[in-house]
C-alpha cells in the first residue's frame, strides 16, 4: 500500500507539471502589450560641504606679529588672515574643490597689483587666494591645533591659487577632499584651508589709513572627483644627494594608521631631466613592510634634478602617492 501511494503522489506531480508546460504558449501568445513606463525627473543631490561665510584679513605691511590665540603668532605676513579658514567634506562622495575669486578697494588712492606690491610708492596690493591640503585635520579637530596648523602654512605648498583682482579670476590647481566617514564626518583628508596672502606697499608716498582695505568674494565649486592621498619621502639622515655607483636610503611617511593594502606591492618610480637620461634608479628595500616603505636609490649618471616617487594602496581603500622627491646625483668625492 505504500508503494502505490507513492505511485499517486508522482502521479500528481506529472499532471501539474504537464498543465504548467500546456499553459506557456497561450501566456506567450497573449495579444495584449506588458509595458512599463519610466519617468525621467531631475533631483539636485545635496552635498555636505562647510564653507566659512565670512573672515577677517589684515593689511600689515611691516608683518607684525598677529596673535590667533595665546600660543600661536603669526609673523613677517603683510597680509595676514586673523583666524583659519577651513572648507571641509561630509559627503558620501570625493569633491573636487574649485573657485573664483573677485575683489574690490576702498579708500584713497589703493590699487590691486599683479606683481610683488612691497616697494610701490602707491598704496598698491597684491594679494593671492592660496588653498592648502589640511593632512590630519578631522571633525574632532581642536581650534588650537587648527590655530597652529594655520600659522605654519607656506605658500610654495599652495595647491589651489589665484590672484586676487577687480575682475573675477578662475584658482588653477587641483585639490580634491576626501568623502566624509561612515557617520557623516569629516575625516582626514577631507578638509583644506584656504587663505589670502601677498604682499602690500611698505612705504607708500601716502601713508596707509584705517579707511584702506579691501573685499574679496571667494566662490567655492564642488563636482565628485578621485581623492588621492598624500605620502611623504625623505632621504635618511637629512641627505639631497647620491654618488654615481653608491646607494642612499629613501622612506616614505606614512599617514596615522594607514598600511599597504594586502595583496598589493608598492610602486617606485623614477625620472631623469630629459627622456634619454636616466640620472639615478630606485628599488624596493628588503627591509620595507606593510607600514615602513624603504626604497634603495642608486646614483647611475651625474645629474641635477633625478626624481624619485612612490605609490600604493591603503589599508583604506584609498590610493596614496607622493609628490617626486628630487635627488641630486655627483661624482664620487
Amino acid at each position: 500500500m505504500k508503494f502505490v501511494s507513492k505511485k499517486r503522489i508522482a502521479s500528481t506531480v506529472l499532471a501539474g507539471a504537464m498543465a504548467m508546460a500546456m499553459a506557456v504558449p497561450a501566456f506567450a501568445a497573449d495579444p495584449e502589450p506588458n509595458t512599463t513606463v519610466l519617468t525621467g525627473t531631475y533631483k539636485p543631490i545635496i552635498l555636505a560641504v562647510t564653507v566659512p561665510t565670512t573672515g577677517n584679513v589684515i593689511i600689515n605691511p611691516y608683518g607684525l606679529p598677529v596673535e590667533l590665540d595665546e600660543e600661536t603668532v603669526i609673523s613677517g605676513e603683510q597680509i595676514t588672515n586673523g583666524a583659519p579658514l577651513l572648507i571641509s567634506n561630509q559627503s558620501k562622495v570625493a569633491l573636487a574643490v574649485g573657485a573664483s575669486v573677485i575683489g574690490e578697494v576702498k579708500g584713497t588712492g589703493v590699487a590691486f597689483s599683479d606683481t610683488d606690491a612691497s616697494n610701490e610708492t602707491d598704496k598698491k596690493i597684491n594679494a593671492v587666494f592660496q588653498a592648502f591640503k589640511a593632512p590630519g585635520v578631522t571633525a574632532d579637530t581642536e581650534p588650537e591645533e587648527l590655530n597652529a596648523m594655520f600659522a605654519e602654512l607656506k605658500s610654495d605648498d599652495a595647491v589651489l591659487t589665484a590672484t586676487v583682482k577687480a575682475t573675477s579670476e578662475e584658482a588653477t590647481g587641483d585639490l580634491v577632499l576626501r568623502e566624509g566617514d561612515e557617520e557623516g564626518l569629516t575625516q582626514d583628508g577631507g578638509a583644506a584651508f584656504f587663505r589670502l596672502s601677498g604682499t602690500v606697499s611698505k612705504k607708500p608716498t601716502t601713508a596707509w589709513a584705517d579707511t584702506d582695505g579691501f573685499t574679496t568674494t571667494v566662490a567655492f565649486t564642488f563636482e565628485p572627483g578621485e581623492y588621492v592621498g598624500a605620502v611623504t619621502l625623505a632621504l635618511d639622515g637629512g641627505a639631497t644627494q647620491v654618488e654615481v655607483g653608491g646607494t642612499v636610503t629613501v622612506s616614505a611617511q606614512l599617514p596615522a594608521g594607514v598600511k599597504v593594502a594586502k595583496g598589493t606591492t608598492p610602486i617606485w618610480t623614477q625620472n631623469g631631466t630629459s627622456a634619454t637620461n636616466t640620472y639615478l634608479s630606485v628599488a624596493a628595500d628588503p627591509s620595507s613592510t606593510d607600514t615602513k616603505l624603504v626604497g634603495k636609490v642608486t646614483g647611475v649618471k651625474k645629474g641635477t634634478a633625478g626624481t624619485v616617487s612612490l605609490e600604493f594602496e591603503g589599508s583604506d581603500g584609498v590610493t596614496y602617492r607622493s609628490a617626486p622627491l628630487t635627488i641630486k646625483v655627483v661624482d664620487p668625492t
